[in-house]
C-alpha cells in the first residue's frame, strides 16, 4: 500500500465522526431572552420553548432555561443546550450540578466555572461545529449565559459565552469567552430580536428595521404590534430616550415583546419565567404576573 494511500485512510479514521455524517443532535435554548436592570433590582426572563434539532416535536421545558446560581443570581441560557436524555451530555445539567457543588457562589464569581461546566458538556458529546446553524457556526458560539446578580450592592447583568476553537486538524474544543457589559446597561435582550431592533423601534429607524426584516421576516408583523402598543411604545421611550428603566416600564416592555413575538414566531413560547432578584432575595414569577414580588414576599430558596 502506498505511503498516500494509507495517509488518507489514517486521516479518515481520525475525522471526527461528525464529518462522517453521524452529527450528534442537540436542543435549541432561548429564542428570546431578556434581562433588565432598574435602580434597585435586575431581572431576567425567558420563554420556555426548546426547539429540538432531531425529529421530536418542540417542548416547553422551561426550567432547562433558566439557573438559580448562588443566593441571588440567575443565569438564561441562549442558544444549544445538548441533549437532556442524559445528564452527561445535557448542558442545563452540567450548570445546575456546578451550582450544587459551589452553593454560595454568586454569578459574577461563578460566571466563569459555568461556561466551563457548559464546555465539557459540549466536548463530551463531541459536537461539531459545522452541525450549528449559520449563525453559531459562524463565530463558534453554541451557547450564552445572560445572568443577573448583585455586584457591590448593585444590581448588574452579566454575559458569557462558551465558543469552540479548533485544537489541532481534525479535532474541536470548548472555550469560555466573557461578554463585556458596561456598568450603566440597563437591559439585554437577545435570541429573534435583539436591543438593536429594540432602539430602533424606539428611534422609529424604519431604515434598519426594514433591512431586518429582509433577514427576520416575521419581525414586521412584531414591531407593528409592539408599535401599536403604548405601555411598550412608552417603555421604549423611557429606556432610549430619558435612559431610565423603572420596574413597571421594564414589566410593561417584557409583556410587550414577549406576546409580540410570541403570536408571530412559533419558536417562542410560554411560560415566560423570570427571577427577580433584588438586595434582599431572589424570587420566581412570570413575565405576566402583576406585580412582581418583592422584598415583603419570603425569597424563594434552592
Amino acid at each position: 500500500m502506498s505511503t498516500l494511500v494509507c495517509a488518507l485512510l489514517i486521516t479518515l479514521l481520525t475525522v471526527p465522526s461528525q464529518l462522517a455524517g453521524s452529527q450528534p443532535t442537540s436542543d435549541e435554548s432561548g429564542t428570546l431572552v431578556i434581562v433588565g436592570r432598574t435602580a434597585d433590582a435586575v431581572v431576567v426572563s425567558v420563554d420556555s420553548k426548546i426547539t429540538h434539532t432531531d425529529p421530536r416535536p418542540s417542548a416547553n421545558e422551561g426550567r432547562r432555561k433558566l439557573v438559580d446560581v448562588g443566593t441571588h443570581g440567575a443565569c438564561a441560557i441562549l442558544g444549544f443546550l445538548g441533549l437532556n436524555s442524559t445528564e452527561e451530555f445535557d448542558v442545563s445539567a452540567a450548570l445546575r450540578a456546578w451550582v450544587s457543588d459551589h452553593p454560595r457562589t454568586e454569578a459574577r464569581e461563578a460566571l466563569g466555572g459555568l461556561l466551563a461546566a457548559a464546555g465539557g458538556a459540549w466536548d463530551r458529546a463531541g459536537y461539531y461545529r459545522g452541525a450549528l446553524p449559520a449563525p453559531q457556526a459562524k463565530d463558534g458560539s453554541i451557547t450564552t449565559l445572560i445572568c443577573g446578580d448583585f455586584v457591590d450592592g448593585r444590581p448588574a447583568i452579566l454575559v458569557g459565552h462558551t465558543v469552540v476553537r479548533w485544537v489541532g486538524p481534525t479535532r474541536q474544543h470548548a472555550e469560555s469567552k466573557l461578554e463585556p457589559v458596561a456598568p450603566t446597561a440597563l437591559l439585554i435582550c437577545r435570541g429573534n430580536i435583539d436591543e438593536l431592533v429594540l432602539r430602533e423601534l424606539a428611534t422609529n429607524d424604519q431604515a434598519h428595521l426594514r433591512a431586518d426584516e429582509a433577514t427576520f421576516p416575521s419581525l414586521r408583523d412584531i414591531a407593528k404590534d409592539m408599535s401599536n402598543d403604548f405601555g411598550t411604545t412608552a417603555a421604549l421611550r423611557s429606556l432610549y430616550e430619558t435612559k431610565v428603566l423603572s420596574e413597571a416600564n421594564l414589566q410593561m416592555l417584557l409583556k410587550g415583546t414577549f406576546a409580540a413575538v410570541e403570536r408571530h414566531d412559533p419558536s417562542v413560547a410560554g411560560p415566560n419565567n423570570v427571577r427577580v432578584i433584588r438586595s434582599c432575595g431572589r424570587f420566581d414569577s412570570r413575565v405576566e404576573s402583576d406585580p412582581w414580588p418583592g422584598c415583603a414576599t419570603t425569597p424563594t430558596k434552592r
